[in-house]
């Protein structure tokens, strides 16, 4: 309840400051904000520091005070004030804004939580970004402006811990004080002089992950023997490094960093810290700079950001370029003992089309989504020896087209931690995501990795599994895996829970596509003109005899049984629609939308009519597998197997344990591909008696699935319902 409010509140005074700005035009959104990070700024200082601050206790007019107040602010903090507040002040401020904040967000949560700003300003865009999702639907692409809104999640504290401390954290002396801190049994603290290390988050949205990287940082300097008051100035200015395509990102987390200082070191000069944050929101660079490389190298900053990367340092900085401009060219040409970040998640279809051409220029290979891109610009941004940590949808680990991705981390910097989260665990992202840490080394190829996709996805259980497994050895959904078992399997996905013998399987089998052919089928381009379910038509009209298209043909017959999948069921079912393929479906083949391009698509036609096993190309559980005898048309919902070697074997194969091992790892999302299921490796039994077998079952599992399935007047073959007693004659 208490975070619901205070995310009304933001969203709220987003309108409010909005509205109130209206007239100011281009500058009214900036001019919003600016008023909004102020007052919880205020409110921050005043709950925490409250013998230096009072803005809202003492004062019924909060509204009088305010030009002295953000003076104040501009010239104790300018690295996260840096404008004057008379352009600000001729707002006017809502006067129900201040009591709301109050109301909204109590004392206590502001106490010692810098971070709540970063939180409030995440609540601040909400509206705009709950936008996005419908305007893909219609497919209108993300505009340049509105990329740091869409892409805007706010990191949970306890992955941004994991993150930093299984990358800085390797530099403490006591990990044994670090929560998530994965212990390994041969472990070594990294060597280091502190006041060279390098952090870099480079799409650091409100500072969380550079607060936590202080937090670290702070310990280090003290266990070489460095108090806080001396480590305040070099962490603030040579240790932390941040870029962000948002401005106001820059504020939020400059004041977050100033405000750690504060806390840690009450009598620090914050006024002159020059913090190593940048942004890519330029002033118009003059004439005679326009055409020089470095301002064609930067031209696409503001969307592109951190993923630029320029082949050397710019030259052309130091003669006439914005102090700005100067201080983001400089971080991206450096390189970093760590890089940390969540970078934005953004597929290619929600891309505005100077976004997608810059990928397909730059990272042609990562082009499918953003956090793709920014996997391997971290690497590049890391020196070697250096760690990278990030938080991103796990589809990298896995599906087909992150395939060149995988390959890429594997080669140059391979896995030393991994979290896998539950599908729907962190529900701000709204996909199934991974923490993981990376070494841009290859002293060491075995890394840990901690599954906790089959626990709840409450966040609070997910921390504490993960927790459970960071220290102890033995816990059963911790594994070992190296990269090279990987690449023992199809595609080498990070299949890292498959046990030694199923990897071997793909060694040492040959895969099922080699056996039988695994086929899409028709596509009508309209199911509700061309499907019925069976008992809907007339029956006479339906034809169950024909083995060929040419026989279907000949039968004169208007329906057909058409397999398209269905519900999770073994060996037999499913048999519920009948497809209108009359002369040969003339009437599918030949459907066109009104601009005459068909929107049918009817595909491996030799295979229709023909025996088979089949699947669900989707399904919530595991993937089940079917006996479908000849005579049916399949659906591409309905994909199937055709081949009469080994039949029997390869059904009983699909419907086995080791089978649904293996596609978890080969197809780990809810589609199940024709090509997933010729990938899964097949070892023939040496003896023939032993397939033999397998056979009689598999016949028999087929018999008893197919009397259930009759037993129900679902089922074409229905006679009588089982249940029902039929009175049998006495004899005579």
């Amino acid at each position: 309840m208490r975070k619901q409010k205070i995310r009304q509140f933001a969203a709220d005074a987003h309108r409010m400051l909005r509205t109130a700005a209206a007239p100011y035009g281009g500058q009214a959104e900036h001019i919003a904000f600016c008023w909004f990070f102020r007052l919880t700024a205020l409110r921050y200082l005043e709950v925490n520091v409250p013998e230096q601050w009072q803005v809202f206790g003492q004062c019924a007019d909060p509204e009088r005070l305010m030009p002295e107040l953000f003076a104040r602010l501009h010239a104790e903090f300018p690295a996260a004030f840096p404008e004057d507040a008379d352009a600000l002040m001729r707002l006017r401020l809502p006067e129900e804004l201040p009591e709301m904040l109050l109301a909204a967000v109590p004392a206590e949560e502001w106490r010692g939580n810098v971070q709540l700003t970063g939180w409030l300003y995440q609540y601040y865009n909400a509206e705009e970004k709950a936008q996005f999702p419908a305007d893909a639907k219609r497919n209108e692409k993300v505009a340049a402006g509105q990329i740091h809104a869409a892409t805007q999640v706010f990191t949970p504290e306890w992955l941004v811990q994991y993150l930093t401390e299984n990358t800085l954290g390797r530099y403490c002396r006591e990990t044994h004080a670090l929560r998530y801190f994965v212990h390994t049994e041969t472990e070594q603290t990294e060597p280091c002089d502190p006041q060279k290390l390098r952090v870099l988050d480079p799409c650091m949205g409100s500072g969380n992950i550079l607060v936590s990287a202080f937090d670290l940082l702070v310990q280090i300097y003290a266990e070489h023997g460095i108090p806080a008051a001396q480590a305040v100035r070099p962490i603030l200015q040579e240790n932390l490094c941040g870029l962000d395509i948002d401005p106001h990102a820059c504020c939020l987390t400059a004041f977050a960093l100033l405000m750690k200082a504060k806390a840690v070191c009450p009598d620090a000069d914050l006024s002159r810290m020059r913090l190593s944050l940048a942004h890519f929101q330029f002033p118009e660079l003059p004439e005679p700079l326009r055409s020089t490389p470095a301002a064609r190298t930067m031209q696409h900053s503001a969307q592109f950001g951190s993923l630029l990367m320029p082949e050397a340092p710019l030259p052309e900085t130091e003669a006439g370029f914005p102090e700005e401009y100067c201080r983001a060219a400089e971080l991206l040409t450096q390189t970093y003992d760590v890089v940390c970040t969540n970078p934005p998640y953004m597929s290619n279809s929600g891309m505005n089309p100077e976004l997608s051409a810059l990928m397909r220029t730059h990272y042609p290979d990562y082009k499918a989504d953003l956090f793709a891109a920014f996997i391997d610009r971290c690497i590049s941004f890391t020196a070697a020896g250096g760690r990278i940590g990030m938080l991103t949808p796990y589809v990298w680990m896995f599906i087909h087209s992150y395939q060149k991705l995988r390959l890429r981390i594997y080669d140059s910097a391979p896995p030393e931690t991994l979290v896998q989260l539950a599908y729907s665990a962190f529900r701000d992202a709204t996909v199934p995501v991974c923490a993981f840490t990376l070494r841009n080394a290859h002293q060491s190829d075995t890394g840990i990795y901690i599954r906790l996709s089959d626990f709840s996805s409450s966040m609070e259980i997910q921390q504490c599994k993960m927790q459970e497994a960071a220290s102890d050895f033995n816990c059963p959904w911790r594994y070992e895996a190296g990269t090279e078992q990987f690449r023992m399997l199809p595609e080498q996905p990070a299949a890292y829970w498959l046990p030694q013998p199923l990897r071997e399987a793909f060694r040492k089998g040959k895969p099922l596509g080699t056996y039988a052919d695994a086929r899409q089928g028709l596509a009508t381009g309209c199911n509700a003109r061309f499907l019925r379910y069976w008992f809907e038509v007339n029956a006479g009209e339906i034809c169950r005899c024909a083995r060929s298209r040419a026989e279907a043909l000949e039968s004169g017959k208007m329906w057909f049984p058409y397999n398209k999948g269905g519900d999770y069921r073994k060996w037999y079912g499913n048999d519920l629609y009948v497809v209108n393929w009359a002369n040969d479906g003339a009437e599918i083949r030949s459907f066109c939308d009104e601009k005459g391009r068909r929107r049918s698509r009817p595909q491996n036609m030799e295979y229709y009519f023909k025996e088979s096993f089949s699947w669900s190309l989707v399904s919530s559980s595991d993937a089940a597998f079917r006996y479908k005898p000849a005579g049916m048309i399949f659906d591409v919902s309905g994909m199937s197997c055709f081949g009469t070697q080994h039949r029997e074997y390869l059904l009983a194969l699909c419907n086995s344990r080791p089978a649904k091992e293996l596609l978890k790892a080969i197809a780990p999302t809810i589609n199940y591909q024709c090509g997933d299921i010729a990938a899964l490796p097949v070892l023939l039994p040496e003896q023939e008696d032993c397939e033999r077998q397998i056979a009689e079952l598999v016949q028999e599992n087929i018999a008893l699935c197919r009397a259930d399935w009759d037993s129900f007047e679902l089922s074409m073959d229905f006679a009588a319902h089982p249940l029902l007693v039929r009175a049998v004659p006495a004899a005579d």
